[in-house]
């Protein structure tokens, strides 16, 4: 895999952790939700350079991070080199990273590898 899909695939599991953070902070929220809807505002982890949000429920957040070679990327923002698009919808896509990417995002219960 060349380097430039390294750094994407990495890319996206640091913005998982920025994610998983905000989750938690939300948590901490008496009404569990930074929207009238009951949707948190969460990066894109595309893991190219983007500022897109995504609106998720702590629900939908969970049950695609249940997987973890799963990540939430805006529509269009996939990298069809290192993943494949799983779900797609009006608010978000849901990406399945390729066995060759998994290492690199800490999937399966391998750790992240630098």
């Amino acid at each position: 895999m060349d380097l430039r899909l390294e750094s994407v695939a990495r890319n996206e599991a640091l913005l998982r952790e920025v994610n998983r953070q905000i989750e938690r902070l939300s948590d901490d929220l008496d009404d569990r939700s930074w929207t009238t809807d009951g949707r948190i505002e969460f990066h894109c982890e595309c893991g190219l350079t983007c500022d897109r949000r995504l609106l998720l429920t702590h629900e939908e957040y969970d049950r695609i991070h249940a997987e973890e070679d799963r990540f939430i990327v805006a529509a269009g923002h996939d990298s069809p080199e290192i993943e494949v698009v799983v779900v797609r919808n009006e608010r978000y896509w849901v990406v399945d990273k390729l066995p060759v990417a998994e290492p690199l995002v800490g999937a399966d219960g391998r750790p992240n590898s630098d």
